[in-house]
């Protein structure tokens, strides 16, 4: 059976102030409840706009967004609703923290649910633990490094404990350390039923994770199916600007040197490519 749709985005249209191009055009796609989807395209493309528009920042011009299968509703109540059900995690972390304080920060968004300070504070108390924040609680949010503030801006919207979650470019500018980190976040929130949907030029980590890619160039959906058929599909990538994952290139390489076959099944990731390679050798 095919799961719930979550989001659905119909025609949406959308033009930033003193710009004459749209930065989204006819937008229409559907994202399922638990699906793990990567949003790729070139700087410009669109992804952090139809990401906006997901979260009930902008209010698209044309066009309609359904939540749980009813259009969002723009009043302070409706957005105070669809914002505690999806999250958005911006590339740049100050541009979402602005409080004092570590805990201050965390605890904004489930005060302002209407939670008592007994239950937001068991929750924020839960989430700095699991994200290792703890020792830097009481630092202002200022005085971070990159990826302490990273480590906040997500712990930031999984305190409200989201159905969605937006991460725009979520290891932009992140040591291995924290990239890594980020990651892991990123598929427990996957294990744990929440729809994850990632805007990444990451193509390597696309292919291996993704349920779902989404390509977008200038404002409009180019394709949206499972990574295989995108990955394979050269004069879409050429379109959008992305690379071919190096798994792909490899295997490729392979099948021309019949070394695999050529109608062997694509593989997502190193571990995948092995057990083809295992199986020619048998």
């Amino acid at each position: 059976m095919d799961k719930e749709i979550v989001l659905e985005a119909k025609g949406l249209s959308c033009t930033y102030e003193m710009s004459d191009t749209p930065s989204l055009e006819n937008v229409s796609l559907t994202i399922r409840k638990g699906q793990k989807i990567a949003v790729m395209g070139a700087n410009g493309s669109g992804k952090s706009t139809f990401f906006l528009c997901c979260n009930g920042i902008l209010k698209p011009e044309k066009g309609v967004l359904f939540f749980h299968g009813q259009p969002v509703d723009y009043s302070k109540k409706g957005l105070q609703r669809l914002r505690s059900k999806v999250g958005i995690v911006f590339q740049n972390p100050d541009n979402q923290l602005l409080s004092a304080s570590v805990y201050q920060e965390i605890s904004f968004g489930v005060l302002n649910l209407g939670f008592s300070k007994e239950e937001a504070k068991e929750r924020v108390e839960q989430v700095m633990e699991e994200f290792s924040i703890t020792p830097f609680r009481n630092r202002p949010t200022h005085a971070l490094s990159g990826g302490e503030k990273k480590q906040v801006s997500i712990a930031d919207i999984l305190v409200m404990e989201p159905e969605v979650v937006l991460m725009d470019e979520p290891t932009a500018a992140l040591d291995p350390k924290h990239t890594k980190l980020v990651y892991q976040v990123i598929e427990e929130l996957s294990e744990n039923g929440i729809t994850v949907i990632v805007a990444t030029h990451d193509v390597d980590y696309a292919c291996q994770w993704a349920d779902e890619i989404i390509v977008m160039e200038k404002g409009r959906v180019l394709a949206q199916d499972v990574p295989q058929k995108i990955f394979t599909s050269r004069e879409l990538l050429k379109k959008a600007n992305l690379e071919i994952p190096m798994v792909i290139r490899v295997t490729q390489y392979l099948q021309e040197a019949d070394i695999l076959e050529k109608e062997s099944t694509v593989p997502r990731s190193i571990e995948d490519l092995e057990e083809l390679i295992k199986e020619r050798r048998r």
